[in-house]
């Protein structure tokens, strides 16, 4: 059970901790150890176990290890109150020292793994009494080991990333490697684990590699276990299935036969086929590997032959555009809800939506906006947006151009939430020394400082769509993502008659395929939208409410696309029969279906029934003409039943025709 340093029954352990504060804090530990002892030894409350958890507490301080052990005992409230109070200088230089030991073994320090590691509780369990003194105590106690856990993280950032080179190693399976995003705020890991790939020859060569060319410099930020499960479904399939022994040996057609494999074949951790991209993928690194391996000098370990010639360029990929889906534009109509509901977001999530929306920029383009990037020109007299394109900015350098791209602002309401967001920002950025506007401080009080993440931006905007049902067409939640924002500009301004030249200029393309892409989409997306609308007008003018009312809104949308593709086509209409009266009653023929009550006809087949009208009425007289020479009077053969079906559908052909030729919207 912890002991608790507040008044009440543990009055006397409060007492000695008040005494040591007490103590001036230049006096030795040697002087505050005397003060302990004598008020141990006037305090009859102060027992074994009091005494006991004081001074182990004390003996950990000096040693490496946790204090696991103590937190159980005594809880996390308790063990920080006396490591703080009586030993502040000793408790900090423990924590930092217990901080430091993740640096050396290479592992990434933050709250909740220092938490599990160090006290033995989850991040949860980090919290102290309910009492407002006790709350505002545990605070400040949590500010302490914040700032000491802050300050291992930023020499992490320094530290991990240059100690790559030394942690990859042929001798070893498993490495893993550090890099600090391109903003400078967080430090990020992978673990590549090589024992995936079985053919030793290949796996050699796969890390020398990427110890000799790819991160020679620096570390990619690619997912260690895709980059690693890329390359060894290729090498595994080439080593197992067509029995390559080594990378020297692939040919032209083993290539042929991976490219059949990663389409058809293989299958993503999902269980689902590759997507081209996925196998675009696998021969963008696969090249990168063999361009190397053919040129390089090095000679790869394992006394395998070299490669001679990177035989995956035997294959290109020349029409992976067309099995890639084109990101989405948002409707006007979703655009008007968003922007009705948008002040409902947290404040950076709405300035940071309102320059995508107007601007086209992409997410990362727009957090990593700097102080100064809004200006104005009085020469144009218009503020002018000035931001890296981080998508192209390295293209930008190989041509020639200026890292930053420049655009005017005529939207007033960009102009606002650009200067209120750079105010807002104003402190933090004096504070830690970031350019960077879209900076916040993290949430749990920590002194750790992150732009504005990417589902920390959509996952607000989700939730409103969802609280405010915010649907497509379909009746389905919307489901936004980052880039439908420039989507939707580039949309916008090819419909207002924009030139392709001022797109380009506006959005930052650097080729003008992209924009040339944008005309050729937008007007695809046109052309589909008046076939649909048009398609949907002639299905509710000939299928009428009376007919649809058998079917449920997902039948509905069924007999929809049954109509669509012609499935329900017969000689005189559409047939609108439901499911639920069971195979067709009529005979198949024109003449049967024209008297069904499920036949959708309109002014389409009109030539249709014109010549069923003329034929029935021909078919009418000759009965008529085959009577009168028997000598049978009309009296008589008006009651037999042939004559009387032919005159029957006589009528209802004409009375149909004469619907259509007076056509109001639905025959039925």
């Amino acid at each position: 059970m912890g002991v608790e340093l507040n008044g009440g029954r543990n009055r006397p352990l409060y007492k000695l901790c008040r005494s040591f504060l007490d103590i001036p804090p230049q006096d030795s530990m040697s002087e505050r150890c005397l003060a302990l002892k004598h008020i141990d030894e006037s305090t009859e409350f102060l027992g074994l176990e009091l005494r006991e958890q004081i001074y182990e507490l004390r003996f950990t301080l000096d040693g490496e290890d946790t204090l696991v052990c103590h937190v159980k005992r005594h809880g996390i409230t308790s063990v920080l109150k006396i490591g703080f109070t009586l030993w502040p200088v000793e408790f900090r230089d423990y924590l930092t020292r217990q901080a430091s030991i993740f640096t050396a073994k290479r592992e990434k320090i933050n709250q909740s793994s220092f938490y599990r590691t160090v006290f033995g509780i989850e991040i949860g369990e980090f919290q102290g009494g309910n009492e407002p003194h006790q709350i505002a105590q545990f605070k400040t106690f949590k500010r302490h080991v914040y700032d000491i856990i802050g300050k291992a993280e930023k020499v992490q950032q320094v530290v991990l990333p240059k100690s790559n080179a030394a942690a990859m190693r042929m001798d070893t399976d498993v490495w893993k490697v550090f890099w600090v995003k391109s903003e400078g705020t967080s430090l990020q890991s992978a673990e590549f684990d090589f024992s995936v790939v079985k053919n030793p020859y290949f796996k050699s060569a796969f890390k020398y590699w990427l110890i000799n060319k790819r991160w020679r410099n620096k570390v990619t930020s690619f997912r260690g276990s895709t980059f690693t499960g890329m390359i060894a479904r290729a090498f595994n399939f080439l080593s197992d299935k067509i029995g390559v022994a080594t990378p020297s040996a692939v040919t032209a057609t083993h290539i042929r036969r991976l490219v059949q494999y990663l389409c058809c074949e293989a299958r993503s951790y999902k269980n689902k086929p590759l997507a081209m991209a996925s196998v675009r993928g696998h021969f963008k690194i696969l090249n990168q590997m063999f361009d190397w391996l053919a040129r390089t000098t090095v000679i790869v370990p394992d006394g395998q032959p070299p490669v001679l010639k990177n035989v995956f360029r035997t294959v290109s990929f020349k029409n992976e555009s067309d099995h890639t889906a084109s990101t989405e534009y948002i409707p006007e109509e979703i655009v008007l809800q968003l922007l009705l509901h948008k002040t409902e977001l947290p404040i950076e999530v709405n300035r940071c939506l309102t320059i995508m929306m107007e601007m086209g920029l992409r997410y990362l383009d727009a957090v990593m906006i700097e102080e100064g990037g809004l200006t104005y020109d009085d020469d144009i007299e218009m503020h002018i947006l000035k931001y890296i394109p981080q998508k192209t900015k390295n293209h930008r350098v190989r041509r020639g151009l200026s890292l930053y791209h420049e655009v005017g602002v005529q939207d007033l309401d960009v102009v606002r939430a650009l200067l209120e967001q750079e105010r807002a920002s104003e402190a933090l950025r004096a504070e830690t020394g970031t350019k960077l506007i879209f900076v916040k401080k993290s949430s749990d009080e920590s002194s750790k400082v992150n732009v504005l993440s990417a589902h920390g931006f959509t996952h607000p905007i989700r939730m409103l769509i969802a609280k405010h049902n915010i649907t497509d067409h379909d009746g389905n939640l919307w489901d936004f993502k980052s880039h439908q924002c420039r989507k939707t500009v580039a949309v916008v301004m090819v419909e207002n008659k924009a030139r392709p030249i001022e797109v380009r200029q506006f959005l930052g393309h650097l080729d003008q395929k992209t924009t040339d892409g944008i005309y050729a989409e937008v007007r695809k997306l046109r052309q589909g939208e008046l076939n649909h609308e048009f398609f949907e007008k002639k299905f509710r003018a000939q299928v009428p409410q009376k007919q649809l009312s058998k079917f449920s809104e997902e039948e509905r949308r069924v007999l929809y696309t049954e109509f669509a593709l012609g499935q329900r086509d017969v000689e005189l209409g559409r047939c609108v029969k439901h499911a639920s009266e069971g195979p067709c009653s009529k005979r198949p023929g024109e003449t049967n279906c024209a008297t069904c009550k499920n036949l959708c006809t309109g002014p389409q087949f009109k030539p249709k029934w014109l010549s069923l009208v003329e034929s029935q009425r021909r078919e009418t007289a000759e009965l008529e003409a085959v009577y009168a020479k028997a000598g049978i009077p009309e009296s008589e053969y008006c009651e037999y039943r042939e004559y009387q079906k032919s005159k029957r559908l006589l009528m209802a052909y004409s009375s149909t025709l004469e619907n259509i030729e007076s056509y109001d919207g639905t025959l039925c």
